[in-house]
């Protein structure tokens, strides 16, 4: 079985294309105040603290999930090309052509997502009024969502899957979000 070369060059412009274009997205980066989904429409404990201090720092995030996943798909889509193209010589030249393609895209794709991200973040310390010595914590965020005085803390209990433990966990929220979105839309960003 032969295929046009149009429906080859088609087939790889595509690829190519959908590579390029998922290098441009970063959705850590383009974080908005959020809350966990097994606290959507639950009773949440939260109370009111004083930030102290702002740090602007870079936090590590894992993604190998992603960076796994894009390999994966990356491999598959031009193994499936290359095994098209070497359907048309002969099953064996399909094959090879599956398991060159394979390897090649996973190298590709694996370069194409990072195993791990490395967003804005803030390490804010705050004093919780129920507790007497002051205490810190890492948010992503970008610099300007934050401001030093009150802000509102959510408490949640967070289920570790890797040691299968509940760990509690606080989250301050912004408190300076609408001016800060302000200024981003001032200098252009979104």
């Amino acid at each position: 079985m032969k295929f046009p070369k149009s429906f080859l060059k088609s087939g790889f412009s595509c690829f190519l294309s959908a590579c390029l274009l998922a290098g441009c997205v970063d959705p850590v980066e383009n974080l908005k105040p959020t809350t966990f989904p097994e606290d959507l429409n639950a009773k949440t404990p939260g109370r009111v603290v004083t930030i102290l201090t702002l740090m602007p720092a870079k936090a590590q995030v894992d993604n190998m999930y992603n960076h796994n996943l894009t390999a994966e798909i990356v491999g598959d889509c031009l193994g499936i090309l290359l095994g098209v193209a070497g359907m048309a010589g002969s099953s064996p030249g399909m094959i090879a052509g599956w398991y060159i393609g394979k390897a090649i895209g996973g190298w590709i794709g694996g370069a194409i997502e990072p195993p791990e991200l490395h967003p804005q973040a803030m390490i804010i310390a705050y004093q919780d009024p129920n507790v007497p010595h002051i205490q810190q914590v890492i948010e992503i965020a970008r610099p300007c969502e934050f401001k030093t005085g009150m802000a509102y803390a959510v408490m949640s209990d967070i289920r570790d899957k890797v040691l299968q433990q509940t760990r509690p966990e606080m989250r301050i929220q912004p408190n300076n979000f609408a001016a800060c979105r302000q200024k981003l839309k001032e200098s252009g960003k979104k």
